[in-house]
């Protein structure tokens, strides 16, 4: 198809050749309903936090060591030829000698420095004078195994500088004869980064990347719960350190070096990446590909070999799967006589959020501050090649602050008002979703389709997931030409871009939540409607496909795969007693105090004036 090979070439131009997301399919199932996202903003600060601790340390070991380094020994160790008048060293031999020097090096910088007090003290004249009178310069003698000697001798006898023994007799007088401590010990050192610097970086590479990059939906397991957004191949960290500094010399900031800048980005932000022809492959994929490169034995490289292939003709099997659905659906919508429709396919999944304002040449400090944030639901019809794309402003999410936009009550929310209002009455349906278990595969999505069936909306409903790590789908489509135009847009308010998205494609048609004032669909409480009668799926990440059928209400047909045997599963807890019962309506909370006053503050001088009223207003008294 035509649509099909569009969206392969999109995904070979951004990450420079055709490849699939990077997803682990081997998630553990004790976790299976997971529906929340995880405050991905505490991970990163708390990742800033311990980086500068850990910079600031490392500055003051580093310090310290340059001291030691250029203070530890004699300056020059041939430099003493034994001139004294009583010629000192003649009368001890150069076995001795080295033997001493070499034990001294055998201990720590701090049991050296107690072992030169120790001889210096033994060694120490009073703190009076002849006189009574209080010594205002310490005296010493200096002497090596009961031999008097000089204080060059003394310094070459005893490994030390006279930078290192002058600080050493100062230490003692001041504080007598105790371990000494660095004078930096406990201080920032002066060219220490700041953690300030360090948050204008992190927010600038982190802006960039929700503007010029793809997200994954979900993390890979045995990450921090962040999922990676992968930047175009063409991108250099080079070239995007060149824009930071561009963006810090608009604000006045002070700017990163390229090493610093680079150094942060790994500590603070590793989830974003810029793609490379390897980068955005399945994990699985890679996982078997070094099981074949690490195997040592004929018989191991060969059932690494199968199991590879195997796993790749899964994939090829629910891809081609995918395609014969949309097809199918396709052909008869265009054959449509207005009998009743058995292959209706819809594809669903969410887009990475838009900020506004967005201005086609960005202004620099933009990149440095929290913009206000725009989500985008799509939900495309695929027997007409519609795409319906749900926007919601950050005042109208379920959540305060736009939080909980991914969560189950706000996918069934939407999903619910694309199946009413733009459905065909059709009694069969397909629906493909993105293989994300805390935001499609949860028994709530589940319960939600059986619960239509149930209640005569359909008579079959099946929701199928390809392999997770190959499952782009015709919906990323839609969201590039979004994406494409938005970039080269100026878009200071929501209604600009409920217009950007219009125009993008033909096939794109935009929904805000709200129009002339009046909401387009409700948010509704569907995890507490649903839990009440229906219970969770065990193993759940397992399978990829799920039948319900009127035949059978209440049950859940499940797949492995396109091709496997189906299992039967009652999730039915209770009995619906209410047939009409629905779930209660949820207020959108808005924006908290505090989030009004930053837009107020920092992100209302870059929106033009017209549009400064709409987009942060001042701030409302709670």
């Amino acid at each position: 198809m035509e649509e099909v090979e569009e969206l392969d070439r999109l995904i070979e131009e951004h990450f420079g050749r055709f490849n699939v997301s990077q997803r682990d399919d081997h998630h553990s199932d004790e976790s299976d309903n997971e529906d929340e996202s995880v405050n991905h903003d505490e991970t990163i600060s708390r990742r800033m936090t311990e980086y500068i601790q850990s910079q600031n340390d490392n500055e003051s070991s580093a310090e310290r060591e340059a001291e030691d380094n250029s203070t530890n020994g004699p300056e020059n160790e041939d430099s003493f030829t034994g001139t004294c008048s009583r010629n000192c060293l003649e009368t001890i031999s150069d076995s001795e000698i080295d033997e001493n020097i070499f034990q001294l090096r055998e201990l720590s910088k701090e049991e050296k420095e107690m072992f030169v007090m120790g001889v210096l003290q033994k060694e120490a004249f009073g703190s009076l004078t002849r006189n009574s009178n209080e010594r205002k310069r310490m005296r010493y003698s200096y002497s090596f195994k009961g031999v008097s000697i000089c204080r060059d001798a003394f310094l070459k006898i005893y490994d030390v500088s006279r930078k290192v023994l002058s600080n050493t007799m100062t230490h003692m007088k001041q504080n007598g004869a105790i371990p000494r401590e660095h004078g930096n010990k406990g201080k920032k050192p002066v060219h220490a980064l700041k953690f300030e610097e360090i948050e204008n970086a992190v927010n600038f590479i982190k802006n960039y990347a929700d503007e010029f990059g793809i997200p994954q939906p979900e993390a890979p397991r045995g990450s921090d719960g962040i999922p990676p957004i992968y930047l175009p191949a063409s991108d250099t960290k080079k070239a995007i350190h060149q824009r930071y500094l561009q963006s810090c010399d608009e604000s006045h900031i002070r700017a990163l070096k390229i090493s610093s800048f680079e150094d942060v980005w790994l500590k603070c932000v590793t989830h974003i990446r810029i793609s490379t022809p390897r980068d955005d492959v399945c994990q699985k994929c890679e996982r078997l590909r070094k099981k074949i490169v690490d195997a040592r034995t004929e018989e191991e490289k060969l059932s690494a070999v199968r199991e590879f292939q195997d796993h790749i003709e899964a994939a090829k099997k629910e891809r081609h799967h995918y395609r014969e659905c949309i097809q199918e659906a396709v052909k008869e919508m265009e054959s449509w006589q207005g009998e009743e429709l058995k292959n209706v396919h819809y594809t669903f999944d969410f887009a990475q959020h838009f900020q506004l304002p967005h201005h086609a040449r960005q202004m620099g400090p933009t990149y440095f501050i929290q913009l206000r944030r725009v989500q985008l639901f799509g939900v495309r019809i695929d027997s007409t090649s519609l795409q319906l794309n749900y926007l919601i402003d950050e005042n109208q999410t379920i959540g305060q602050d736009g939080s909980l936009t991914n969560g189950s009550n706000a996918v069934i929310s939407m999903l619910d008002h694309a199946l009413n209002e733009y459905g065909f009455g059709e009694k069969a349906c397909t629906l493909h979703a993105d293989n994300c278990s805390g935001q499609n595969k949860n028994q709530y999505i589940l319960a939600y389709l059986c619960w239509r069936v149930f209640m005569g909306f359909h008579e079959t409903i099946s929701l199928k997931m390809q392999i997770p790590g190959h499952t782009r789908c015709l919906v990323d489509s839609g969201f590039w030409h979004i994406r494409k135009l938005f970039r080269r847009s100026d878009v200071d308010a929501f209604s600009q871009l409920v217009d950007v998205v219009q125009k993008s494609a033909s096939s794109n048609v935009a929904i805000p939540y709200q129009q002339d004032c009046r909401k387009t669909w409700e948010w509704r409480d569907w995890k507490q409607f649903l839990s009440s009668n229906f219970k969770a799926v065990r193993n759940i990440r397992k399978y990829h496909h799920f039948r319900f059928s009127c035949e059978d209400p209440g049950y859940v047909f499940l797949k492995e795969s396109v091709d496997s045997v189906e299992t039967k599963v009652s999730i039915l807890k209770n009995a619906i007693t209410d047939p009409q019962a629905r779930a209660r309506v949820r207020t959108p909370p808005g924006l908290s105090g505090d989030r009004q006053l930053y837009l107020y503050r920092n992100v209302r001088p870059y929106v033009r004036p017209q549009h400064q009223d709409d987009v942060c207003p001042p701030p409302t008294e709670e």
